[in-house]
């Protein structure tokens, strides 16, 4: 459903907007990264990843680059 490392559109509580990037795609949503969140990741470093259901993932602002 969702490719790691692409940009999207989230509403967060209160119908707050906010552009995060994928980490890991799930049945239902995925996980979800700060862009400096996501290069610590693929660093092999720590960072959060935050569960969004698919119904609050509202778009993809920006494709992954092509390896």
């Amino acid at each position: 459903m969702f490719q790691r490392g692409q940009r999207v559109k989230v509403l967060g509580l209160g119908g707050k907007e906010g552009v995060l990037v994928v980490w890991e795609s799930k049945a239902h949503g995925a996980g979800l990264c700060t862009p400096d969140g996501y290069a610590a990741l693929k660093e092999g470093r720590e960072a959060p990843v935050v569960g969004f259901p698919a119904r609050d993932i509202v778009g993809v602002v920006e494709e992954p680059p092509t390896q």
